[in-house]
């Protein structure tokens, strides 16, 4: 009986080393093919932003979804691809190092909102844009319904208004530079 239970309990002891043996092959195979080949591009992270109301009729869309009335005074979570608009609202999107603040009668959209840049596009409306020095690379808005202008900006204070249904942009640059292509 005993030399039966040592033979059994060796015998285990072998599959168990020839099972880790073979695990470990296994898993040092699946490693040296994760490190060949094209490596895999990373994403910059998306930032979340916060939008308050600051004058009733501000509104927000998430996902493409239905627009919800954010409440005076409210503060709901914005991310890349949300619609903001006001009626005869005022608006205050603020991210890391960045605001954004919506005047009356303003539709619009964040597109891209990452640590090295901000896309936006500005379908009607004004906006006053403050970020902070040196933090993005590229601030860039696209202008009108439907674009007919694409603006960068690298500076830290700027405003630009846009006319509904006209091809008509103005930009004021407090501090900066501003490009502008048609």
């Amino acid at each position: 009986m005993k030399t039966s239970a040592v033979s059994w309990a060796a015998s285990c002891s072998k599959r168990r080393i020839l099972i880790g043996a073979a695990a470990l092959a296994l898993l040092l195979a699946l490693l040296a093919c994760g490190t060949t080949g094209t490596p895999t591009p990373t994403v910059p992270p998306q930032l979340t932003g916060r939008l308050t109301s600051e004058r009733s009729q501000v509104f927000l869309a998430t996902g493409g979804g239905a627009g919800q009335e954010v409440p005076l005074n409210a503060t709901r979570a914005a991310v890349a691809g949300d619609e903001i608009w006001t009626v005869r609202g005022r608006g205050l999107l603020k991210f890391p190092d960045l605001w954004v603040r919506l005047y009356d009668d303003t539709t619009l959209r964040a597109e891209d909102v990452t640590p090295a840049s901000v896309k936006a596009a500005l379908a009607a409306g004004a906006v006053l844009v403050g970020a902070a020095p040196g933090v993005y690379d590229r601030i860039e808005f696209t202008a009108g319904n439907p674009p007919h202008a694409r603006i960068s900006v690298g500076g830290t204070l700027f405003m630009i208004a846009q006319v509904r249904g006209l091809p008509i942009t103005v930009i004021r640059s407090f501090d900066g530079a501003v490009r502008v292509e048609s």
